[in-house]
């Protein structure tokens, strides 16, 4: 398994033993206001016309938004139709953006994030200009534990290819290992309060606004992650995208990657709402992470109309099903096509 950028070490301690030896500050309630959603909700209408976007679309945003292929691949391999509607520019996921996060909590002996005792609020330079104000309520000086909160406040931090504006509150449920290497394990709640990423040759800008819990671990060579949670939102330039009830799931092992989700989005470049829910888990070759050669997805809009996409073996095409208007609950038909031609697929 590929090692991650991140090293911190946790050594997991009794918070009540935390609290009788008064090694905690206390945080003050993060300032900071949630940003909305303010497109349409209404249920997608699927037809002949919209069929091959709403379906790259909804498979351009199965991964958790991120929407990049070549700028996720060497870490996690995204879900993005090739062409059309399903590219974008190189803008990081919730993911991506957590591991960040996670990546400037103290990490004593590794040089990785604060490493002093518990402060009320520091600031901390970013390589490329700028910054962020760190506040920690620890259980322990120099280490990180069940119970601890931290606020990440970012004023222009450049760092990664991109600029970083907004805030992040942490809240861990459960530390254990070495974040990066093949044993260990975190469990949390991320806050992600109007958190803006610039990104630098394009000068696209994203932002994300949710709370999400996020649960990661590695065993060996195995890794997995989870994120859930109940409201999402995502701005990619002056497109919207808010996620309902949803759940990422990702895994890699020395065989390949895996991905799945289920979700409900609302969108303002699909005019409304879809219902996305993955009937396989997608399953990646890692030497081929572009396209999966196994995995299906079927996306629901108005009045029970459905779509399905199914990835075929040879990792290269796609058989898809659909029944629209009129509806009677079976499928009107079947096609196969490669994944490049998906943004343009009609299904008559």
């Amino acid at each position: 398994m590929k090692k991650r950028d991140f090293t911190m070490a946790w050594r997991p301690l009794a918070l009540l033993g935390a609290l009788l030896l008064g090694g905690c500050v206390e945080v003050t309630e993060a300032p900071g206001e949630h940003v909305g959603y303010t497109g349409p909700t209404r249920p997608v209408a699927l037809d002949a016309g919209n069929a091959g976007p709403v379906l790259a679309r909804a498979w351009a945003l199965l991964d958790g938004v991120s929407v990049d292929a070549p700028a996720w691949l060497s870490d996690v391999p995204v879900a993005a139709a090739g062409g059309g509607s399903a590219q974008a520019a190189p803008l990081p996921g919730p993911l991506v953006l957590l591991r960040r996060a996670l990546g400037r909590l103290p990490g004593p002996g590794t040089g990785a994030g604060p490493v002093t005792a518990p402060l009320s609020r520091d600031w901390h330079a970013c390589v490329g200009g700028g910054g962020y104000y760190w506040e920690a309520d620890q259980a322990f000086p120099g280490e990180v534990n069940a119970g601890d909160r931290y606020v990440l406040e970012f004023g222009g931090c450049r760092e990664d290819g991109g600029v970083l504006d907004g805030m992040v509150i942490l809240d861990i449920d459960y530390a254990d290992g070495l974040l990066g290497s093949d044993d260990y394990r975190i469990e949390g709640r991320a806050d992600f309060v109007a958190l803006r990423f610039t990104d630098s040759p394009s000068g696209i800008s994203s932002l994300m606004d949710g709370v999400l819990t996020f649960s990661e671990q590695a065993v060996g060579g195995d890794w997995r992650s989870r994120l859930s949670g109940e409201r999402l939102l995502l701005r990619i330039g002056a497109e919207q995208y808010r996620y309902s009830d949803f759940v990422f799931l990702a895994a890699e092992d020395p065989l390949g990657w895996t991905r799945a989700a289920d979700f409900v989005l609302d969108a303002t470049d699909l005019g409304g709402r879809i219902r996305v829910t993955t009937l396989d888990p997608f399953l990646f070759d890692p030497l081929d992470a572009g396209r999966p050669w196994r995995g299906a997805l079927e996306v629901t809009g108005a009045g029970g109309a459905w779509l399905q996409l199914v990835a075929e073996s040879d990792a290269r095409h796609i058989s898809l099903w659909w029944d629209l208007p009129p509806m009677d609950g079976i499928a009107d038909g079947t096609a196969t096509l490669n994944w490049q031609d998906l943004p343009a697929w009609h299904p008559f």
